[in-house]
């Protein structure tokens, strides 16, 4: 089946329904961002670029609950978002990314189900996401959607994510702040305490600290209050250590004060805008490393089996092999590059790539590669 990428008129009535707040066109605007489908990653750009030029820019908070499985991320996320929606008259905006299934590759946890009031509020909105088996859970994406529910005109924007190691400092990339939610834990779990996860938090919340687990709540709280110790020194701000209970809805409302004190404090001294401008620059580079690659992928599969046999039959190293495969794709881009410019498509780049500073002949730049990896004999390219 072909795709084809609709007219840019339909995009601009999707960014209008967007900014109205149609829960139908966000659905559609998120599901366009997580399509691996090549059509519809040209209607994404183009829809973003729409996105940045037509609506008005707000710093919305972003902020990430991450937390081991069993820590009650979904219960106290339901329990919190309802209070915003409900007392304080906000609208919530909630990205659950779920584990994936290796044979479905839909989300295997269910988080959305789990926010049984939260998800049937008029003022919020959950959109379970799968990994897709990216590492620590965080979505190749997520920015993009991140992007899309802060043109929606949502006054505060979530994202849950299973602590498994790199999801924290994957959240740091999207989010203005990195809440690490923990479980009431005995005194031998408290010794393997992840100074690494608690330097990358910005708060740590105890959870469940109700009924027979409040002493094991206060013992965590004070073991956790002792490793932030360390890191506050050395990062220079105060990390708050509360402990909260969903099922009693204690200490929800000082949670949420607790946040937006800390969040605004940064806004106010221009930490949350220089915070963003880093992450733009982040997504930059890692969206041309995925699309580089896709591109080379498709353009010498055949080839890339061909080196791949041949380092399997240990007929050459894999790093041989790799640099191969990245002057043949280069010389078959620019190639490409130089046909378009030379048929007067005018969208043709001139095929003189910037390398170590220097502008040089992208042909030339191959031949010197080529040089000083054959040393002057290898073979022919």
């Amino acid at each position: 089946m072909n795709y084809v990428a609709r007219p840019r008129i339909h995009q601009q009535i999707l960014v209008e329904e967007i900014v109205k707040g149609n829960r139908r066109a966000l659905a559609k605007a998120i599901t366009l961002a997580e399509s691996s489908n090549p059509a519809d990653s040209i209607r994404l750009s183009n829809l973003l670029r729409d996105i940045h030029h037509t609506t008005a820019v707000r710093t919305v908070p972003r902020l990430a609950l991450s937390g081991s499985p069993g820590a009650g991320k979904s219960r106290l996320l339901d329990t919190l978002g309802y209070y915003l929606c409900e007392k304080k008259k906000m609208r919530v905006g909630v990205l659950a990314v779920d584990p994936s299934s290796t044979i479905t590759h839909g989300s295997i946890l269910g988080d959305k189900t789990r926010m049984e009031k939260l998800s049937i509020h008029p003022n919020s909105y959950i959109r379970p996401s799968p990994s897709g088996g990216h590492l620590g859970g965080v979505t190749s994406r997520a920015w993009e959607v991140l992007e899309i529910f802060e043109a929606a005109n949502f006054d505060v924007v979530f994202v849950e994510t299973v602590g498994v190691g790199q999801s924290e400092t994957q959240c740091k990339d999207l989010t203005d702040m990195m809440i690490l939610l923990v479980p009431p834990a005995s005194g031998d779990e408290l010794q393997g305490i992840k100074k690494g996860i608690v330097e990358v938090a910005d708060m740590v919340v105890v959870t469940k600290n109700d009924g027979s687990r409040k002493l094991l709540a206060q013992q965590t709280i004070s073991a956790y209050t002792r490793a932030v110790m360390y890191t506050e020194a050395k990062q220079g701000f105060e990390k708050p250590v509360l402990a909260v209970s969903a099922e009693e809805r204690t200490n929800v409302p000082e949670l949420w004060e607790a946040m937006m004190k800390m969040w605004k404090t940064r806004v106010e001294s221009g930490q949350i805008a220089h915070l963003r401008r880093a992450q733009s620059m982040k997504h930059f580079y890692n969206y041309f490393e995925m699309q580089l690659l896709t591109k080379a992928r498709r353009m010498a599969n055949v080839e890339m089996q061909n080196l791949a046999h041949r380092v399997w039959e240990h007929q050459m190293t894999p790093r041989e092999a790799g640099d191969i495969m990245v002057l043949r794709t280069l010389r078959e881009h620019l190639a490409a590059e130089t046909a378009v410019g030379a048929g007067g498509g005018g969208g043709g780049c001139d095929p003189r790539e910037v390398v170590g500073g220097e502008k040089r002949g992208g042909e030339d730049w191959l031949a010197q590669r080529k040089t000083d990896h054959d040393g002057g004999q290898g073979e022919t390219l």
